[in-house]
């Protein structure tokens, strides 16, 4: 069953943004909705662009891996 975890990773985002300048730096991204969702497929996870022009940087990358990594959830591809 496929799960969308796009409003966990946004509170916990917006819990983070005073305390670390990477999560201000997330913040400030995903203020340009350059993400559409998080989804969860069994032990793995995707992503998905709000469009195929959308900027996604390693840092985004590496954060949403470490994010879902803690949760036990491994990247696809």
């Amino acid at each position: 069953m496929k799960k969308n975890v796009i409003k966990e990773f946004y509170e916990y985002v917006s819990t983070q943004k005073n305390k670390t300048k990477i999560a201000k730096k997330i913040s400030n991204w995903l203020d340009y909705d350059n993400l559409s969702s998080i989804i969860i497929d069994g032990k793995y996870y995707y992503t998905e662009k709000t469009c195929t022009y959308s900027d996604f940087p390693d840092y985004a990358f590496d954060y949403i891996d470490r994010f879902m990594k803690k949760r036990g959830y491994k990247r696809v591809g």
